[in-house]
């Protein structure tokens, strides 16, 4: 799984959202601590989010979120992708309240899983957005 340039021109749209998230790293350890996160974009194949916990790509991690507006809530795997970490700005991003954002490729879905999110971004979606 690379992602290229041409699977992310064509990738589904993502809704902007600010949904409270959990992550954690999923290496195989049940006792991981859980990190708090906010998911920015969602779409039923990835995520951007944001998050104080400094996360490399081709990690490894469980996200779970609870989708506004219904109670359906999701522990889905996925793969961090790039993070815009600039350790060379750290006091920039914490005092403002923006933290880091990463892009999380989220592992194949359960159908029914994959179906509740796709509709869920739909629903979200800005009026006027091209829905194609």
């Amino acid at each position: 799984g690379i992602l290229t340039a041409r699977d992310l021109a064509l990738a589904p749209k993502r809704c902007e959202t600010c949904l409270p998230a959990t992550i954690r790293v999923a290496d195989g350890e049940e006792d991981r601590a859980k990190h708090a996160a906010t998911i920015r974009q969602l779409s039923h194949v990835g995520a951007f989010i944001e998050s104080r916990t400094l996360l490399l790509p081709g990690t490894n991690v469980i996200l779970s979120f609870l989708l506004s507006g219904t109670d359906m809530s999701f522990s889905v795997r996925g793969t961090i992708l790039n993070s815009s970490y600039e350790p060379e700005f750290p006091e920039e991003g914490g005092m403002a309240g923006n933290y880091p954002g990463v892009d999380i490729q989220f592992a194949p879905l359960p159908s029914s899983d994959e179906s509740k999110i796709r509709a869920w971004v739909l629903q979200n979606l800005p009026r006027a957005a091209d829905l194609s």
